[in-house]
């Protein structure tokens, strides 16, 4: 049953630890308002509190660190509850923010780095999934609805979808293969079976390094 409303008041709280509930698994934020006097004691504190936000998504927020912390806008005076918090900002997610464009939705990951990202660009009709790899270098998935392209890039190493064609390259640009009219390009050097011998049983000539082109993101030109 809903909980009756009366005079709903709001606040805008520093969000710090959270937690999922140990038998439900929902959310709960802790939040701590502003002092009503020079001692910080005198800041009311929000435990446990439920989170009701959009449908579809759930996040816990990053502990504060030296770059800020989050906040949530709390809801009082709702019987059944201390407080309701029905959204939520961090200001260390600015760096996502600046980058978008009217029409854009970014969904990432709630820390200061945003280090896991879904992008969805409007105006270049681009979809990104991208996370960061251990050495700190991006990964992901991209979908160019513009150029009809498509590509995953890992390590260095590249798929791509485009002009009616796949290619597939290392991370040198050199070894790699190509598909498109029928037609199968296997770039590189080729080992066939068996013990690796001291020298090749076939190869062909290397494709050059990687350099943008028409239709490919980066690597070797479809033929």
């Amino acid at each position: 049953m809903g909980g009756i409303v009366s005079n709903i008041d709001a606040e805008v709280v520093d969000l710090g630890a959270s937690k999922l509930d140990d038998d439900t698994g929902v959310p709960l934020y802790q939040g701590k308002g502003c002092a009503f006097s020079d001692d910080p004691n005198d800041a009311p504190s929000f435990d446990d509190t439920p989170v009701m936000c959009q449908l579809g998504v759930t996040a816990l927020p990053y502990p504060a660190d030296s770059g800020g912390n989050a906040e949530g806008l709390v809801c009082k005076g709702i019987a059944g509850y201390d407080g309701i918090v029905v959204g939520a900002r961090d200001t260390r997610s600015n760096s996502v923010v600046g980058k978008m464009k009217a029409g854009d939705t970014v969904v990432h990951s709630t820390g200061p780095e945003q280090a896991a990202q879904l992008q969805l660009k409007e105006e270049k009709r681009q979809c990104a999934l991208v996370t960061k790899g251990s050495n700190g270098k991006t990964m992901g998935l991209f979908l160019d609805g513009e150029k009809d392209q498509g590509m995953m890039t890992v390590g260095g190493c590249v798929i791509e979808i485009s002009d009616g064609g796949i290619s597939m390259t290392d991370k040198t640009g050199k070894a790699g293969i190509i598909i498109k009219n029928g037609v199968v390009a296997i770039l590189g050097q080729i080992i066939l079976g068996g013990k690796v011998p001291s020298i090749p049983m076939a190869a062909v000539a290397a494709a050059p390094a990687a350099v943008p082109c028409p239709n490919v993101f980066a690597g070797i030109p479809l033929p």
